[in-house]
C-alpha cells in the first residue's frame, strides 16, 4: 500500500483535550525518542514515522520535523507525487533547511492547490489527522523514502 493510502486510514484521528490523551497518538510518539507523552506535543513526524513503519519505509526515528530533510531523496517541487514527504518551516520567519533543530512541520504531499498553496495530509494539523493547505513558500525540502 502507498504511504498516502496507509496514512488516510487515520484522517480524523485527533487529540483528546484536558489531563486525557488519544493512546494511538501517544503510541506513535512512543516510537521514537520524546520527552513527553501526551498528545498536546508536535506529533507530525511521529505520525510521519508511523505510517512509514507501517509500510516498510525508511524512518527518521524522530519526533522533530525536521529530522525528515536528511531521509530519503530530495525531490524538486515540481516532481513532488502524492506520498512524498513535505517538510516545512512553521513560520515565514523561522529559518530555513539549514537549521535542523529549529521547529517545523511534516507530511505526505496530496497536491498543489494553485501556485501558493500546497496541501499535505499529515498529524497534528488542526489537532488531528486531516488535509490541511499550506504556503509554498514555507516548503524547506520535500523527499521521496524508499523501503527499508
Amino acid at each position: 500500500m502507498s504511504l498516502f493510502e496507509e496514512a488516510k486510514k487515520y484522517e480524523g484521528t485527533h487529540e483528546i483535550k484536558g489531563p486525557l490523551s488519544n493512546q494511538q497518538i501517544v503510541e506513535w510518539i512512543e516510537d521514537n525518542p520524546h520527552d513527553k507523552l501526551n498528545d498536546e506535543v508536535p506529533w507530525c513526524s511521529a505520525f510521519v514515522n508511523f505510517i512509514c513503519k507501517q509500510c516498510g519505509y525508511e524512518r527518521s526515528h524522530s519526533n522533530h520535523a525536521r529530522s525528515w530533510l536528511d531521509i530519503g531523496e530530495h525531490i524538486n517541487e515540481a516532481d513532488a507525487q502524492k506520498g512524498d514527504i513535505v517538510i516545512l518551516k512553521s513560520d515565514s520567519s523561522q529559518p530555513g533547511p539549514d537549521d535542523l533543530e529549529a521547529s517545523g512541520h511534516v507530511g505526505f504531499f496530496s497536491r498543489y492547490v494553485d501556485p501558493n498553496l500546497v496541501r499535505i495530509l499529515g498529524g497534528n494539523q488542526n489537532d488531528m489527522v486531516c488535509k490541511k493547505n499550506y504556503d509554498r513558500d514555507n516548503i524547506l525540502g520535500i523527499r521521496r523514502v524508499s523501503n527499508e
